[in-house]
């Protein structure tokens, strides 16, 4: 997934879709152990079920997006003290970054099982704002944004 911005490790989440008649389950339980930076994110059953809810909206434009769209996936089983599920207290300001990536993670899985089916992919990108300041006699301040 990428470096949490402490220490020199980098942190993954795992998913795993699996079909059983017709019960499916979303596995996270191989992920990292949540990490001291900020790129924990508080996953649930309900965001995760909803980005698989977003999958059949390609076929039929006119689903709404309410409760109905988390009932594709029957369970979601994440592991406490992971980095989709930290336990308090655990840094979450780049969480935005993890959604991010998970969301494209889901369509990944997604793919996998539609033999590529699914809508493209989101960009994965980093936008960081600097405010500099530029002449201390008047407080003039330019930002800079670096995106990857």
């Amino acid at each position: 997934m990428d470096h949490g911005g402490l220490g020199k490790e980098w942190h993954s989440f795992h998913l795993s879709l699996k079909r059983e008649g017709d019960h499916i389950t979303l596995d996270s339980t191989q992920s990292d152990d949540q990490t001291t930076g900020s790129i924990n994110f508080l996953a649930s059953h309900g965001t995760l079920s909803s980005y698989f809810g977003q999958h059949f909206h390609q076929y039929d434009p006119s689903l709404l997006s309410n409760h109905g769209l988390s009932a594709g996936i029957d369970e979601v089983k994440l592991r406490q003290g992971s980095i989709l599920q930290p336990e308090w207290p655990a840094a979450l300001g780049c969480r935005a970054h993890t959604f991010t990536k998970l969301k494209g993670a889901v369509r990944a899985v997604l793919a996998q099982a539609t033999s590529g089916q699914v809508m493209a992919g989101t960009a994965v990108y980093v936008i960081a704002y600097w405010r500099i300041l530029d002449n201390p006699k008047d407080n003039g301040y330019y930002v800079l944004t670096v995106s990857r």
